[in-house]
Protein backbone atom coordinates (compact mmCIF):
# COMPACT_ATOMS: atom_id res chain seq x y z
CA UNK A 1 0.00 0.00 0.00
CA UNK A 2 2.63 2.72 0.76
CA UNK A 3 4.40 1.69 -1.96
CA UNK A 4 1.73 2.76 -4.62
CA UNK A 5 1.48 6.16 -2.07
CA UNK A 6 5.14 6.79 -2.61
CA UNK A 7 5.42 6.04 -6.25
CA UNK A 8 2.16 8.94 -7.10
CA UNK A 9 4.24 11.58 -4.48
CA UNK A 10 8.29 10.95 -5.04
CA UNK A 11 10.40 10.61 -8.10
CA UNK A 12 12.75 9.34 -5.02
CA UNK A 13 10.49 6.26 -3.71
CA UNK A 14 13.27 5.01 -2.03
CA UNK A 15 14.17 7.68 0.20
CA UNK A 16 10.23 8.77 0.80
CA UNK A 17 10.02 4.90 2.63
CA UNK A 18 12.89 5.38 4.31
CA UNK A 19 11.80 8.26 5.54
CA UNK A 20 8.62 6.52 6.67
CA UNK A 21 10.52 3.92 7.74
CA UNK A 22 11.96 6.56 10.85
CA UNK A 23 8.68 8.03 11.30
CA UNK A 24 7.88 4.61 12.58
CA UNK A 25 10.48 4.62 14.37
CA UNK A 26 10.79 7.97 16.32
CA UNK A 27 7.40 6.72 17.30
CA UNK A 28 8.11 3.92 18.98
CA UNK A 29 11.19 5.59 20.42
CA UNK A 30 8.86 8.19 22.15
CA UNK A 31 6.01 5.09 23.00
CA UNK A 32 9.55 3.81 24.86
CA UNK A 33 10.35 6.93 26.54
CA UNK A 34 7.34 7.45 28.00
CA UNK A 35 6.50 10.50 25.50
CA UNK A 36 3.77 9.17 23.60
CA UNK A 37 0.99 7.07 24.69
CA UNK A 38 -2.38 6.47 23.47
CA UNK A 39 -2.46 9.87 22.18
CA UNK A 40 0.07 12.20 20.63
CA UNK A 41 1.05 12.11 17.32
CA UNK A 42 4.50 12.99 14.88
CA UNK A 43 4.59 14.09 11.32
CA UNK A 44 7.56 14.90 8.91
CA UNK A 45 7.70 16.92 5.66
CA UNK A 46 8.36 15.31 2.36
CA UNK A 47 11.80 16.41 1.46
CA UNK A 48 10.60 16.16 -2.18
CA UNK A 49 7.47 17.82 -2.09
CA UNK A 50 7.63 20.85 0.60
CA UNK A 51 3.89 21.47 1.09
CA UNK A 52 3.23 17.68 1.41
CA UNK A 53 3.49 16.12 5.30
CA UNK A 54 3.37 12.87 6.16
CA UNK A 55 1.13 11.89 9.06
CA UNK A 56 -0.53 8.39 10.60
CA UNK A 57 -4.49 7.82 10.18
CA UNK A 58 -5.86 8.73 14.13
CA UNK A 59 -4.28 5.15 15.65
CA UNK A 60 -2.30 4.77 18.92
CA UNK A 61 1.65 6.06 18.37
CA UNK A 62 2.59 2.27 19.23
CA UNK A 63 0.21 0.97 15.83
CA UNK A 64 1.97 3.23 13.40
CA UNK A 65 2.95 0.97 10.49
CA UNK A 66 4.15 1.73 6.81
CA UNK A 67 0.34 0.62 6.45
CA UNK A 68 -1.35 3.69 7.97
CA UNK A 69 1.15 6.69 7.16
CA UNK A 70 -0.38 9.49 4.37
CA UNK A 71 0.70 12.40 2.88
CA UNK A 72 -0.92 15.28 3.72
CA UNK A 73 -1.23 18.90 2.01
CA UNK A 74 -0.86 22.09 3.74
CA UNK A 75 -4.81 22.74 3.98
CA UNK A 76 -4.85 19.38 6.11
CA UNK A 77 -6.00 17.85 3.52
CA UNK A 78 -4.64 13.59 2.61
CA UNK A 79 -3.35 13.82 -0.76
CA UNK A 80 -4.61 10.20 -1.41
CA UNK A 81 -8.24 9.21 -0.06
CA UNK A 82 -8.76 7.25 2.50
CA UNK A 83 -11.81 6.00 4.16
CA UNK A 84 -9.69 5.64 7.55
CA UNK A 85 -10.44 8.35 10.52
CA UNK A 86 -8.08 11.08 10.73
CA UNK A 87 -6.27 13.20 13.18
CA UNK A 88 -8.78 16.08 14.50
CA UNK A 89 -5.37 18.02 15.37
CA UNK A 90 -3.55 17.58 11.81
CA UNK A 91 -3.83 21.07 11.34
CA UNK A 92 -1.31 21.67 14.05
CA UNK A 93 1.23 20.35 11.56
CA UNK A 94 -0.24 21.95 8.44
CA UNK A 95 -0.16 25.29 9.65
CA UNK A 96 3.32 25.22 11.40
CA UNK A 97 4.88 24.01 8.19
CA UNK A 98 3.07 26.63 6.38
CA UNK A 99 4.73 28.85 8.72
CA UNK A 100 8.15 28.04 8.77
CA UNK A 101 9.92 26.78 6.17
CA UNK A 102 12.80 25.71 8.30
CA UNK A 103 10.61 23.17 10.01
CA UNK A 104 11.15 19.39 9.22
CA UNK A 105 9.26 17.50 11.87
CA UNK A 106 6.62 17.89 14.27
CA UNK A 107 5.21 16.42 17.92
CA UNK A 108 1.99 16.88 20.11
CA UNK A 109 2.03 15.28 22.83
CA UNK A 110 0.94 14.33 26.28
CA UNK A 111 4.18 13.38 28.79
CA UNK A 112 2.92 13.07 32.27
CA UNK A 113 6.10 14.89 33.14
CA UNK A 114 4.64 17.95 30.94
CA UNK A 115 1.26 18.00 32.42
CA UNK A 116 2.20 20.18 35.82
CA UNK A 117 3.17 22.60 34.02
CA UNK A 118 0.23 22.88 31.49
CA UNK A 119 -2.03 23.24 34.35
CA UNK A 120 -0.29 25.11 36.76
CA UNK A 121 1.11 27.95 34.84
CA UNK A 122 4.81 27.18 36.63
CA UNK A 123 7.66 27.58 34.25
CA UNK A 124 9.59 25.24 31.92
CA UNK A 125 13.26 26.02 31.98
CA UNK A 126 16.91 24.84 31.35
CA UNK A 127 18.56 23.35 34.48
CA UNK A 128 20.81 20.82 32.72
CA UNK A 129 23.08 20.85 29.54
CA UNK A 130 20.82 18.37 27.71
CA UNK A 131 17.92 20.46 28.60
CA UNK A 132 19.59 24.13 27.50
CA UNK A 133 17.32 24.01 24.06
CA UNK A 134 14.35 24.99 26.85
CA UNK A 135 16.34 28.48 27.36
CA UNK A 136 14.82 30.64 30.24
CA UNK A 137 11.30 29.52 30.00
CA UNK A 138 9.30 27.88 27.30
CA UNK A 139 6.20 29.94 26.34
CA UNK A 140 2.57 28.99 26.58
CA UNK A 141 -0.27 29.25 24.11
CA UNK A 142 -4.11 29.46 25.72
CA UNK A 143 -6.56 28.84 23.09
CA UNK A 144 -8.87 30.63 25.83
CA UNK A 145 -7.26 33.89 24.53
CA UNK A 146 -8.42 33.68 21.02
CA UNK A 147 -11.29 30.93 20.82
CA UNK A 148 -12.55 30.97 24.47
CA UNK A 149 -14.41 27.93 25.84
CA UNK A 150 -13.56 24.94 23.69
CA UNK A 151 -12.64 20.88 23.48
CA UNK A 152 -8.72 22.13 23.90
CA UNK A 153 -8.32 20.20 20.59
CA UNK A 154 -7.04 22.11 17.87
CA UNK A 155 -9.06 21.31 15.13
CA UNK A 156 -9.46 23.62 12.90
CA UNK A 157 -7.30 25.83 10.68
CA UNK A 158 -8.22 29.23 13.00
CA UNK A 159 -6.46 27.60 15.72
CA UNK A 160 -3.75 25.91 14.86
CA UNK A 161 -2.55 29.44 12.69
CA UNK A 162 -3.04 31.23 16.35
CA UNK A 163 -0.70 28.06 17.78
CA UNK A 164 1.78 28.22 14.99
CA UNK A 165 2.35 31.96 15.18
CA UNK A 166 3.36 31.36 19.19
CA UNK A 167 5.90 28.89 17.89
CA UNK A 168 7.84 32.01 16.51
CA UNK A 169 11.32 31.71 17.98
CA UNK A 170 11.06 28.57 19.75
CA UNK A 171 11.12 25.28 19.55
CA UNK A 172 8.82 24.31 22.17
CA UNK A 173 5.23 25.48 22.90
CA UNK A 174 3.28 24.11 26.28
CA UNK A 175 -0.76 24.17 25.84
CA UNK A 176 -2.80 25.15 28.55
CA UNK A 177 -4.19 21.80 29.61
CA UNK A 178 -3.30 20.18 26.80
CA UNK A 179 0.63 18.92 26.28
CA UNK A 180 3.37 20.21 24.29
CA UNK A 181 3.99 20.78 20.35
CA UNK A 182 8.04 20.93 19.99
CA UNK A 183 9.40 21.22 16.23
CA UNK A 184 12.93 20.02 14.35
CA UNK A 185 14.88 20.96 11.30
CA UNK A 186 15.10 16.75 11.24
CA UNK A 187 13.25 13.88 12.90
CA UNK A 188 16.42 13.34 14.68
CA UNK A 189 16.77 16.54 16.47
CA UNK A 190 13.05 16.47 17.31
CA UNK A 191 13.21 12.90 18.58
CA UNK A 192 16.00 14.14 21.09
CA UNK A 193 14.36 17.35 21.93
CA UNK A 194 10.82 15.39 22.86
CA UNK A 195 13.08 13.09 24.98
CA UNK A 196 15.45 15.73 27.05
CA UNK A 197 12.36 18.43 27.60
CA UNK A 198 10.05 16.05 29.26
CA UNK A 199 13.73 14.34 30.90
CA UNK A 200 14.42 18.26 32.09
CA UNK A 201 10.82 18.69 33.67
CA UNK A 202 11.63 15.37 35.32
CA UNK A 203 14.11 16.64 36.92
CA UNK A 204 12.72 20.11 38.34
CA UNK A 205 9.73 18.22 39.50
CA UNK A 206 11.89 16.12 41.18
CA UNK A 207 14.02 19.07 42.31
CA UNK A 208 11.12 20.45 44.69
CA UNK A 209 11.32 17.36 47.30
CA UNK A 210 15.10 18.88 48.25
CA UNK A 211 14.73 22.82 47.14
CA UNK A 212 13.99 25.15 44.21
CA UNK A 213 15.75 23.97 40.92
CA UNK A 214 18.44 26.45 39.66
CA UNK A 215 17.84 27.73 35.87
CA UNK A 216 20.93 27.92 33.79
CA UNK A 217 22.77 31.14 33.55
CA UNK A 218 21.35 32.92 29.60
CA UNK A 219 25.86 32.91 29.08
CA UNK A 220 25.26 29.13 29.74
CA UNK A 221 22.63 28.68 27.63
CA UNK A 222 24.51 30.34 25.32
CA UNK A 223 27.26 29.04 25.34
CA UNK A 224 25.74 25.25 25.30
CA UNK A 225 23.49 26.38 22.30
CA UNK A 226 20.76 24.01 20.28
CA UNK A 227 21.57 19.60 20.48
CA UNK A 228 24.50 19.05 18.18
CA UNK A 229 24.17 16.59 15.36
CA UNK A 230 26.55 14.75 16.97
CA UNK A 231 24.20 14.19 20.49
CA UNK A 232 21.31 13.87 18.16
CA UNK A 233 22.79 11.27 16.17
CA UNK A 234 23.80 9.47 19.67
CA UNK A 235 20.64 9.44 20.69
CA UNK A 236 19.06 7.87 17.95
CA UNK A 237 21.98 5.70 17.92
CA UNK A 238 21.13 4.75 21.51
CA UNK A 239 17.39 4.44 21.65
CA UNK A 240 17.12 2.45 18.15
CA UNK A 241 19.50 -0.41 20.11
CA UNK A 242 17.46 -0.68 22.43
CA UNK A 243 14.26 -1.30 20.35
CA UNK A 244 16.40 -3.63 17.98
CA UNK A 245 17.55 -5.41 21.75
CA UNK A 246 13.44 -5.46 22.63
CA UNK A 247 12.62 -6.70 19.26
CA UNK A 248 15.59 -10.10 19.57
CA UNK A 249 14.30 -10.28 23.05
CA UNK A 250 10.65 -10.94 22.42
CA UNK A 251 11.60 -13.19 19.72
CA UNK A 252 13.74 -15.78 21.47
CA UNK A 253 10.78 -15.82 24.46
CA UNK A 254 8.62 -16.91 21.17
CA UNK A 255 11.11 -19.56 20.35
CA UNK A 256 11.47 -21.18 23.53
CA UNK A 257 7.85 -21.41 23.83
Amino acid sequence: MLESRIHSMSKSPKLAKSLAEDLITANQILVEQGVLDVFGHLSIRDPDHSAIFWLPTSIPPSRVSLDNLYPFNLEAEPVIKTEAELFSERFIHSEIYRRLPDVNAICHHHSPSIMPFCITGSKLFAVSQTGAFLAEGVPQWDSQDEHGNTKLLIDDRQKAKSLARSMKGTSTLLLRGHGMVQIGCQLQELVHKCVFACREAETILSAVSVGAAIPLFPGEIEAIGAPSHTATARSWSHWTKQLNDKRRGQIEKEREL
